[in-house]
């Protein structure tokens, strides 16, 4: 039986993931991190794809980003993953897939941006790993927090203008029916309602 295609719509956000294979670890050091952002903020950029949040996590990405084209997603993350990949192979002298299948994403729209984008940034908390989202450094949470510059990030996110304290904003528990609402849609590729 053949895969569903994937809904995307250029000039509309959608959330994205991508887990490591077996959902084991992608990141081993600080120098991974910042090669996948340096990668992911250049090709989004060679391939009109604007970024609007990310938290890279140790087995897995989050990412809410806008495709400029039909085709912007796609091609923006295949190479992105596939350089990835490579690096991290030849630093551990390693073959074979890094990555678990083809990544997950669902289109969402102005209502359900605010919850996967609270979702994709309280990542860290959830997990344990830090108290507060905006100290996580491998996410968008602290840029958004005016914490520090991040040049991977589109500067048009219109809820940077609705919401005047981004850091109070992400400090209420997250509820899980959001959650699990995010988690369904993303998992099935289905546009978020």
């Amino acid at each position: 039986m053949p895969r569903a295609a994937r809904v995307i719509v250029a000039g509309h956000p959608h959330h994205v993931t991508q887990r490591g294979n077996r959902r084991q670890q992608v990141f081993f050091s600080p120098d991974d991190y910042q090669q996948y952002l340096i990668t992911l903020g250049n090709e989004a950029q060679a391939r009109a794809l604007k970024i609007w949040a990310y938290c890279l996590m140790p087995n897995h990405v989050d990412l809410i980003v806008v495709p400029q084209g039909s085709e912007a997603l796609a091609h923006t993350l295949r190479t992105v993953h596939s350089t990835h990949a490579r690096h991290i192979n030849q630093q551990h002298d390693w073959e074979g897939h890094l990555w678990q299948g083809r990544y997950f994403s669902c289109l969402l729209d102005e209502i359900h941006l605010g919850e996967a984008l609270r979702y994709v940034e309280r990542n860290p908390v959830r997990a344990g790993m830090v108290e507060r989202a905006s100290d996580y450094a491998w996410s968008s949470a602290a840029p958004h927090c005016g914490l520090r510059p991040d040049p991977v990030l589109a500067s048009d996110l219109p809820l940077l203008d609705l919401v005047p304290d981004w850091r109070a904003w992400l400090e209420p528990r997250d509820d899980e029916q959001v959650v699990q609402r995010v988690r369904f849609f993303t998992a099935r590729g289905w546009p978020m309602r």
